[in-house]
């Protein structure tokens, strides 16, 4: 089966002009690989943690390495930035799979100055806990 694709949105105007899209659980999900672009993911299952799988792709070195997100209920989770190197996939997309389609996406160009883009973090999540990376956390 063919992935979903969808489309960075540039984060202008805070938190409202996110679009969020329930994850393709069955077929994984992809979005038009950009320079600077990131995944918001949030659980919309306030009983159960949920699981987001972002797909690297071999670089020069052959090296790969997928990032995996635990997704707390009712929480969310931003990742890195990702470089196109290492991440682009052969379709000159950024591969993730979700295990639910309770998660819901929005992916994301990096056009924000930082300060902004915390102050919209926080409305995004109005209290919840936010997980940056792998080890990361802030609470807001």
């Amino acid at each position: 089966m063919a992935r979903t694709v969808h489309v960075p949105v540039m984060l202008q105007g805070g938190p409202a002009s996110l679009l969020f899209v329930a994850a393709d659980a069955t077929n994984g999900d992809s979005v038009v690989m950009r320079a600077g672009l990131m995944l918001i993911a949030r659980n919309t299952d306030g009983a159960a943690s949920h699981h987001l799988t972002v797909h690297s792709f071999s670089d020069p070195f052959d090296r790969e390495g997928n990032v995996e997100h635990d997704i707390p209920a009712s929480g969310a989770i931003v990742t890195q930035a990702f470089p196109v190197a290492g991440w682009a996939q052969a379709d000159r997309r950024l591969w993730y799979t979700a295990d639910s389609v309770l998660v819901e996406v929005a992916a994301v160009r990096l056009s924000v100055p930082s300060g902004e883009l915390g102050s919209t973090l926080r409305a995004l999540n109005a209290g919840r806990t936010v997980f940056l990376g792998p080890r990361q956390i802030v609470r807001f």
